[in-house]
């Protein structure tokens, strides 16, 4: 089972549920909040995600708040702290790690227990207190929220993105952005590779390089292989299924330490979000095309990609692949 988030035009429409070879899609949640980036528990019975609210209105959950779903039904937020929140991960020893901000600290790898206790930060220096949100009416006439001193928004210090936590939870991956020289760097003047630390964030060490962007790194089931995505600059730009092109963004996978990297996506398209079945056999990901954006299932082996959703205007995000076979 595979749960993803679908996008109609610029709404959410929901979580959703679809079995690999896209039978029994359902919708299994709207509510008042969007729920976004979803991961599954251990044991498959609850995910956690990121709660935004559709009406923004709410100053905590307009940043973001952690919530745990139910198989059940039954929702429940764990973070109430007014720090942004990204791309939580539900990790084999139960806790959930994430991207924290604080202001405009940068996000850095945080922790959580699911019943939201025993929060701490893994990674980047000491974070001061989340300040009290001030809203920010636009001339448009909707209402953002910013921390009083200082906007969310902007450049931000060195960071620690996009964690997975290994099977045996000793090693975190996770993404940190490189400001490059211009020259090296031909429209962005940064780059993004995959770094890795040990559980209590000790031991950082750079696992790949070059003028790439290395993002999304998920480790397979057994701790052997890395997925991850990348792009380059200079590759030839592809339809972007909105009526523009950006470049192509491949699948690689690579060896925990960072060796052995290779393509494992063929064709000129675009990929995000990998999440490994099971059995490692396969990868499921946001596959981008001219006729819109679905969840597909890239074989681990051969490379060979095949569609589990159907595209739609803005399309499918986000695939976590329920960890039970």
């Amino acid at each position: 089972m595979i749960a993803f988030v679908r996008r109609k035009g610029h709404e959410i429409d929901g979580l959703y549920l679809v079995e690999p070879d896209g039978s029994n899609l359902r919708r299994v949640e709207t509510g008042a909040l969007w729920l976004l980036e979803p991961s599954w528990s251990p044991d498959g019975a609850a995910i956690v995600g990121v709660g935004r609210t559709k009406t923004w209105d709410d100053p905590a959950d307009f940043i973001g708040q952690l919530n745990v779903l139910s198989l059940d039904g039954t929702r429940e937020r764990i973070t109430e702290d007014r720090a942004s929140k990204l791309r939580p991960t539900w990790a084999a020893s139960g806790e959930v790690v994430f991207d924290r901000a604080v202001g405009r600290s940068g996000y850095h790898l945080s922790g959580v227990r699911p019943d939201g206790s025993g929060l701490r930060q893994i990674t980047g220096p000491p974070m001061p207190e989340p300040a009290p949100l001030q809203p920010i009416t636009s001339v448009r006439g909707w209402t953002a929220y910013e921390p009083i001193g200082g906007s969310i928004d902007g450049p931000m210090p060195e960071a620690e993105e996009a964690p997975s936590v290994s099977p045996d939870g000793g090693t975190i991956l996770f993404v940190r952005p490189t400001t490059r020289a211009r020259e090296h760097a031909s429209r962005t003047g940064s780059a993004h590779h995959l770094w890795a630390c040990a559980a209590d964030g000790s031991d950082i060490r750079q696992l790949t390089d070059g003028d790439v962007h290395d993002m999304d790194p998920a480790w397979s089931p057994d701790g052997t292989l890395v997925a991850f995505t990348r792009w380059s600059e200079d590759e030839p730009m592809v339809p972007d299924g909105f009526g523009g092109a950006d470049s192509p963004v491949h699948v690689f996978l690579m060896r925990p330490d960072g060796t052995d990297v290779h393509r494992l996506t063929d064709e000129p398209a675009g990929y995000m979000d990998p999440s490994w079945s099971p059995d490692g056999a396969a990868i499921a990901c946001s596959g981008i095309g001219p006729n819109g954006t679905r969840i597909v299932a890239v074989d681990a082996r051969t490379g060979a990609v095949k569609p589990v959703t159907s595209p739609v205007r803005d399309g499918d995000y986000h695939p976590a692949w329920r960890p039970i076979r």
